[in-house]
C-alpha cells in the first residue's frame, strides 16, 4: 500500500513538472565549428536516461555543435536561445529546423554555409550570422511572425531569404555586400510568396534581383537602400532592384519620406511591375515617397537603366511623391504588346520627373514617360474631376510624356493634366496620330482683347490653359493658368489676365480622358520695332522650330503698307494652306503654321510671302 502512495505521488508531480519542462526556453552555446557525422545530439548507451533529451548539448565528442543544439531542441519541442563562443565557418551538412519561438545570435562571427542553412515556421529570430556561399537558400521562412535581423550578412548566396509565410519582419541586414561593401550578388535577396511581410532599413546590392515578390499580398518594402548604400556607394547596383510579379497591394515606400526607399543604380530597372498572365496580375501596387535614380542625398545620379517599368498585365498601379530622375532610359515606361498584356487604370501624381526635390536637373536619358502598345487609362496629375496632384516632368533628354502605337495597339484614355512640363529636350509632349483616339490639340486659335479663342472638335473637351515659353522650341506649360470647356459649336476662349504672358500652351481632355497634345498660340502677333522705327527693308525669315511637329513659327517684315500674302505649298506645288490674306501696315509680324487639322506627312515643304512687289520663299522640314 505504501509503494503504490509513492507511485502516485510520482505520478501527480511528474504531470505537474513535465508541461514546465516542456515550455521552457532552453539556452545554447556553440562551440565546435564542425559539422559531420558525430554532430548530432549523443544518447549514451552506457547510461539510463537519454541524453539527447537532456537540456545539455553535446554530440559523440563531447562537441557542443550547432546541429546537435538545434536537434536536442528538436527531440525535446522546446525553442532554443542559441549563442556562439567561436568563430569561423560551419559548412552544414543539411538544412537545419527550428524550434517556434527560437531565437540565433551570431554575434558577427560565424559564417555559414551549405546546400540550405535553416527553415523556420514561427516566431523565430536569426541575427548576426554571415551565409556565405549557399547553394540553394539560406533561410526558408514557412511561418508567421519571424524576425531576420538585425545585421545579417548574406552574400554569394542563389535565394538568401525565401518567405512562404505571413506577418514576417526582415529588417537591418546586407545582402549581396558586406560590412566593407565587397560585393558577393545573390540570384535573388529576398524572395517573396507570402501575405502583410515587412522588408525595411537593409541593403541590396551587387545581386541578380534585390526584391522579389511573386505571390504575396500586401507586402511592404520601405526605408532600404536597393542598388546603392546608404553612403551613395556607385557600382553596387542589382539587375532589377525590386520585382513586383503577380501580386496584389503591395507598398513599396510609405505616406512619409522617411519609409521611402534609394532605389539606384540597378542596370534593367529600379522598379519593375508585372504580371504572369493568365494566372496573376500585379495589382494594386503603391509606389511612393522613394528616390529613384538618385545617390540618398540627391546631388548625383546613380542611374538605373529605367526608373519604373509596368508591363505584362499590370492594373491599377499608383505612383506619387517620388523623384524619378538620373536614369539611363525612361522615368517611367509602361507598355503592353498583346490583348493579354495590356495594361491599365495606373494613377501618376505628384512626382518629379528629371528633377530632384530642389528643383535641380538630373535628366532622365530617353524620356519622364513613356506610354506604349495596349495600355488604357492611365492618369498623369490631376483628372477630369480636379481630383489628385500634378507632377512636375522638367530636365529629360527626350520627351517629357510621350503616348506612341507599338505592337499593333494604340494607347488610348491616356489623361494628363495641370502637369509642369518643360525643357525636355525632344518634346514636352508627343502624342502618336491614332494613339488617344487621334484626339486632336486645340487649333485656330487668336488673341484678341485679353481673350484666347480657338476652336476643338468635340464639344464639351475640357480645354487647359498653360504658360508657355516663346523661347522654348517645343510648347510647354510651366504654369497651369486654368481651364475652360469646348462649346456646342466647337468654339472656346479663355481670358488671360497676366500682361506678361507672352505665349500659351493648351491642351483639349475629352470626357472619356483622352488628352491632346499641346496647341500653341504667342499672344503678341504685331510686334512694332525697338523706338517705333519702320522697318528698312523686306525681309522673310526662317521659320522656328526647323524642322518641326506640329507647328512652327513664322515671322517677316515689311517696309510699306499694302496687301500682304503667306502661303505654304508642298513639294509639287500644292497650296497647302493660306496663312496670310489680308491688307497690312508696314512692320514686323509673326503667324503660327500648325499642321493639326491637316494630314500631311514628313518631308519638306515650302512657305512663300508676297508684299507688293516684293517675294521670297523658304523651305521647312516637317519631321513626325
Amino acid at each position: 500500500m505504501k509503494s503504490d502512495k509513492k507511485f502516485f505521488l510520482l505520478l501527480l508531480i511528474t504531470m505537474i513538472l513535465v508541461p514546465f519542462r516542456i515550455n521552457a526556453q532552453l539556452s545554447m552555446t556553440v562551440n565546435s565549428l564542425a559539422d559531420d557525422i558525430y554532430s548530432y545530439p549523443y544518447d549514451n548507451p552506457a547510461t539510463p536516461g537519454d541524453e539527447s533529451i537532456d537540456g545539455i548539448c553535446e554530440d559523440e565528442l563531447g562537441r557542443c555543435t550547432i546541429r546537435a543544439a538545434i536537434e536536442e531542441s528538436n527531440n525535446m519541442g522546446q525553442s532554443l536561445d542559441l549563442f556562439f563562443s567561436v568563430s569561423g565557418l560551419i559548412d552544414l551538412r543539411d538544412v537545419l529546423y527550428l524550434e517556434d519561438g527560437s531565437t540565433i545570435l551570431g554575434n558577427n562571427q560565424v559564417e555559414i554555409s551549405g546546400d540550405n542553412c535553416f527553415d523556420i515556421d514561427s516566431d523565430c529570430q536569426i541575427s548576426q550570422i554571415i551565409f556565405n556561399g549557399v547553394t540553394y537558400t539560406a533561410i526558408t521562412v514557412n511561418g508567421d511572425n519571424n524576425t531576420i535581423g538585425a545585421s545579417n550578412i548574406f552574400i554569394n548566396n542563389y535565394i538568401a531569404v525565401d518567405v512562404w509565410g505571413n506577418s514576417n519582419l526582415i529588417g537591418v541586414n546586407l545582402f549581396g555586400i558586406d560590412e566593407n561593401n565587397n560585393s558577393g550578388p545573390n540570384n535573388t535577396c529576398i524572395l517573396v510568396s507570402g501575405n502583410s511581410n515587412k522588408i525595411t532599413s537593409n541593403t541590396f546590392c551587387s545581386s541578380i534581383t534585390g526584391i522579389s515578390v511573386a505571390e504575396g499580398e500586401q507586402n511592404e518594402i520601405y526605408s532600404n537602400h536597393i542598388g546603392t548604400n546608404d553612403n551613395g556607394g556607385q557600382g553596387l547596383g542589382n539587375s532589377i532592384g525590386i520585382a513586383i510579379d503577380g501580386s496584389y497591394g503591395n507598398l513599396i515606400g510609405g505616406d512619409t519620406s522617411a519609409k521611402g526607399n534609394v532605389i539606384s543604380g540597378n542596370s534593367v530597372a529600379g522598379i519593375s511591375i508585372a504580371g504572369v498572365p493568365p494566372d496573376n496580375y500585379s495589382i494594386s501596387t503603391g509606389v511612393w515617397n522613394n528616390i529613384i535614380g538618385l545617390d540618398p542625398t540627391q546631388t548625383y545620379a546613380i542611374p538605373n537603366g529605367n526608373g519604373i517599368i509596368i508591363t505584362n498585365g499590370a492594373r491599377i498601379e499608383k505612383l506619387g511623391r517620388n523623384v524619378i530622375a538620373g536614369n539611363t532610359l525612361n522615368g517611367v515606361h509602361i507598355f503592353g504588346y498583346d490583348d493579354e498584356t495590356k495594361s491599365y487604370g495606373h494613377l501618376i501624381v505628384e512626382n518629379r520627373i528629371g528633377v530632384n526635390s530642389s528643383n535641380i536637373v538630373f535628366a532622365n536619358g530617353m524620356g519622364g514617360i513613356s506610354i506604349q502598345g495596349n495600355v488604357e487609362e492611365v492618369t498623369i496629375g490631376t483628372n477630369l474631376l480636379d481630383l489628385h496632384l500634378p507632377n512636375i516632368i522638367v530636365g529629360n533628354q527626350g520627351r517629357g510624356i510621350s503616348v506612341i502605337g507599338d505592337f499593333g495597339y494604340n494607347p488610348s484614355k491616356i489623361l494628363f493634366r495641370k502637369n509642369l512640363i518643360y525643357q525636355n529636350n525632344s518634346a514636352n509632349i508627343f502624342i502618336s496620330s491614332q494613339s488617344n483616339n487621334a484626339n486632336l490639340p486645340p487649333y485656330g486659335m487668336s488673341f484678341t482683347n485679353n481673350t484666347v479663342a480657338g476652336i476643338h472638335d468635340i464639344p464639351g473637351a475640357k480645354i487647359d490653359v498653360y504658360k508657355s515659353n516663346i523661347n522654348e522650341f517645343s510648347p510647354s506649360a510651366y504654369v497651369w493658368l486654368g481651364s475652360t470647356t469646348v462649346g456646342s459649336n466647337g468654339v472656346f476662349s479663355y481670358e488671360i489676365t497676366d500682361p506678361s504672358i507672352e505665349a500659351l500652351s493648351l491642351t483639349a481632355t475629352t470626357s472619356t480622358g483622352n488628352t491632346s497634345g499641346f496647341g500653341f498660340i504667342e499672344l503678341i502677333t504685331d510686334v512694332e520695332t525697338e523706338n517705333n522705327e519702320i522697318p528698312s527693308e523686306f525681309s522673310l525669315n526662317q521659320n522656328y522650330p526647323n524642322p518641326f511637329n506640329p507647328s512652327t513659327k513664322i515671322s517677316w517684315q515689311s517696309p510699306v503698307s499694302g496687301h500682304q500674302t503667306l502661303k505654304v505649298y508642298d513639294v509639287l506645288g500644292k497650296e497647302i494652306a493660306r496663312l496670310v490674306d489680308d491688307y497690312r501696315e508696314a512692320g514686323e509680324y509673326n503667324v503660327e503654321f500648325t499642321i493639326n487639322n491637316l494630314q500631311l506627312s514628313s518631308g519638306i515643304y515650302f512657305y512663300k510671302l508676297q508684299a507688293g512687289s516684293f517675294i521670297e520663299t523658304k523651305k521647312m522640314i516637317l519631321m513626325k
